[in-house]
């Protein structure tokens, strides 16, 4: 609430009694004005005394002053602001030191500009026909015209915001980004041999995950838990078979497998698969190196596997797939 006092003077600077004010709000109709501090209102328009003077108390805002009488040409004064900076009421933005506090309820208790929850900042567009407002929703989002962030659907690149991992750079693991790992399986109960390729463990790589010049990393290791049987160990990498190696012929041996297998620079259909195979029973490592023709674009399902005599007994221990290029 501010206390406005003005004149008003011909253009040889004599003072007009009498001339009508009308305080009008911006662009619209009557204000209200008081004659005091917000408390008893007065008449509008009013008009100025002996000494062309006229005054009137108002809420901070912006009005328009429209003065006419008596051999007058009426002239209207638009847009001003009048506001008491040294008085803050109820709504009222106040500026505190080195910061600008919003006089909606619950404003922010820190910042340089401390807004409220329903408070918005608004720039007018290039055409001049809208606001472009930033402001914060009942779930803590912000909004910027369309744009929503966070948000389940990345607006700014149309995508989910919980993506599948897709041809990504990793770097690495001193980066302290360890972004690789894409399955990991624990131990199982025994299986018990048929003689035949039995899987110990599965998983299906996602499309595309493997892109052309990628690989992946499979680690397998399983116990004979029971018999001592040479055991042939291989992967099938979407039903393309590595060259199986046998392992394990020792009571209570720990065979560690580990595949590796990459796309060739520029294709998705071309690999390159590496075994290692480990065995503590006789302390004995072997390798080989298989090629296969597989689509990544698509899905593809890699199982472990073992073949032995029903006589004995695997029992898988741990499983984990890593992206390694």
């Amino acid at each position: 609430m501010r206390h406005y006092v003005d004149t008003v003077q011909n253009s040889l600077g004599v003072a007009l009694q009498g001339v009508s004010v009308r305080v009008n709000v911006a662009g619209g109709g009557l204000a209200t004005i008081y004659s005091d501090d917000g408390i008893t209102t007065t008449a509008n328009p009013l008009t100025t005394d002996v000494n062309g003077s006229y005054g009137f108390y108002v809420a901070d805002g912006r009005y328009d002053l429209v003065f006419s009488g008596t051999g007058l040409v009426s002239r209207t004064i638009s847009d001003i602001e009048i506001a008491d900076l040294t008085q803050a009421q109820a709504g009222d933005s106040t500026w505190v030191v080195g910061a600008l506090k919003s006089g909606s309820t619950n404003p922010a208790t820190a910042g340089v500009i401390q807004l409220a929850s329903a408070d918005s900042i608004d720039w007018r567009n290039n055409a001049n026909n809208a606001n472009i407002a930033l402001s914060k929703n009942s779930s803590d989002q912000f909004s910027f015209g369309s744009l929503v962030l966070p948000a389940v659907a990345d607006t700014v690149v149309a995508r989910n915001t919980a993506d599948s991992l897709t041809n990504k750079t990793l770097p690495v693991a001193n980066s302290g980004n360890n972004i690789s790992l894409l399955n990991l399986q624990t131990g199982a109960a025994a299986l018990t041999g048929n003689s035949g390729d039995q899987t110990y463990y599965t998983y299906t790589l996602p499309a595309n995950v493997m892109q052309a010049g990628k690989g992946i990393r499979v680690t397998a290791i399983a116990q004979h838990t029971t018999g001592n049987v040479s055991t042939v160990f291989r992967l099938s990498f979407g039903g393309t078979f590595t060259t199986g190696l046998v392992m394990g012929a020792s009571a209570n041996a720990i065979v560690k497998s580990v595949y590796e297998i990459f796309n060739a620079n520029g294709f998705t259909n071309v690999q390159a698969l590496t075994t290692l195979v480990a065995d503590t029973g006789v302390t004995t490592t072997k390798a080989f190196y298989d090629t296969a023709a597989v689509s990544t674009t698509s899905s593809v399902v890699i199982n472990v596997t073992f073949n032995v005599a029903n006589t004995d007994q695997w029992t898988p221990k741990l499983f984990f797939v890593e992206l390694i290029a």
